[in-house]
């Protein structure tokens, strides 16, 4: 009897959108709580939320859903978002820097003037997103997907570059000194679109 109440409470659990996430943890966020760094949010469904200026610092947002939350001026820093889902998400001036975000998906997303230090974003959507002003400074972005997106202004100074797809993105005034592993063909692009690259 025991072992099948504990299954029912699990099933219930997933219903809420909790998933594997702390159960406090997803409290807190539910009630507005802006002080959650080191959080256990993995798997969490918190779509209808406002995250607005919280502190998630080391934070495991893994596999989380947080389609077009709110997450202006966040602070995420070596927090883990793999494979999170933050399409059409507001991040503006939110800080990401260092963080595990491989495979997360910001397709769509108002990401302008985020800072991305020395994230690991490699596979990363950032299909038709905003990243205006946005720093991905010595950031992985290998085989990230760039698509329609607005990288005016966008810093990838030391940035890995390899197969990212930049396919009808808007890089005028981008910067990309010291960015490798670009193709001849990536360099083409980028200085036919007013990006800044050098040539060593």
């Amino acid at each position: 009897m025991k072992r099948w109440n504990l299954l029912f409470f699990c099933i219930f659990l997933l219903v809420l959108g909790l998933g594997a996430a702390s159960l406090e943890d997803f409290e807190k966020v539910k009630e507005g709580y802006k002080n959650l760094n080191s959080a256990d949010l993995r798997d969490a469904d918190l779509r209808d939320t406002n995250m607005s200026f919280s502190f998630l610092s080391s934070a495991n947002l893994e596999n989380a859903i947080l389609k077009d939350v709110n997450i202006q001026s966040a602070n995420l820093q070596n927090a883990t978002l793999t494979r999170a889902n933050l399409k059409g998400c507001d991040a503006q001036n939110s800080e990401f820097s260092n963080s595990e975000s491989m495979f997360i998906n910001m397709q769509g997303a108002n990401i302008q003037n985020a800072i991305m230090y020395g994230a690991n974003l490699k596979g990363a959507n950032f299909q038709e997103a905003n990243l205006q002003n946005a720093k991905f400074d010595s950031a992985d972005l290998s085989e990230a997907n760039f698509t329609g997106a607005k990288l005016l202004n966008v810093s990838f100074k030391g940035a890995n570059l390899t197969k990212t797809n930049f396919q009808d993105s808007q890089l005028r005034g981008a910067i990309f000194f010291g960015a490798y592993g670009l193709s001849d063909e990536q360099k083409k692009y980028i200085k036919d679109s007013g990006g800044v690259i050098d040539e060593k």
